[in-house]
């Protein structure tokens, strides 16, 4: 393996908790924040009334169910709203969490809605 200057950990879900796991060390949310000395910026985000569009959400939300990934999706977005907004300056829908040199970097990859032609996928232009 290609020794890396980066930190890359796993997250998952157990017992309404998140677990980060990296190669064999585990470590609770509660270890994780005091692990990197973390600091809460902001209380959890919740999308504004303005800013909701229930058409698109109902129709996204079919998408996920015919396609197998709504509990994946609604662990993704619980994780985002409730973890990294809080810890993370308001970074929502993170693909890769790293860190190298103390600092922590931040991959996005936009996915979860259509495309304004109407298309899933991965949006080309957040790569």
């Amino acid at each position: 393996m290609i020794p890396s200057p980066h930190q890359c950990w796993q997250v998952y879900l157990k017992r309404d908790k998140y677990i980060f796991l990296r190669e064999s060390k585990i470590l609770t949310q509660e270890e994780f924040i005091d692990t990197f000395k973390l600091k809460r910026l902001w209380a959890p985000m919740v999308a504004a009334k303005y800013a909701r569009n229930k058409e698109r959400q109902i129709k996204s939300i079919e998408f996920f169910k015919k396609n197998g990934i709504i509990k994946k999706i609604a662990i993704e977005r619980r994780f985002a709203n409730n973890f990294l907004t809080v810890y993370f300056n308001r970074m929502i829908n993170i693909d890769f969490l790293t860190k190298k040199n103390n600092q922590f970097i931040i991959i996005e990859v936009k996915y979860k809605y259509e495309s304004r032609d109407g298309y899933f996928g991965i949006n080309k232009g957040q790569m």
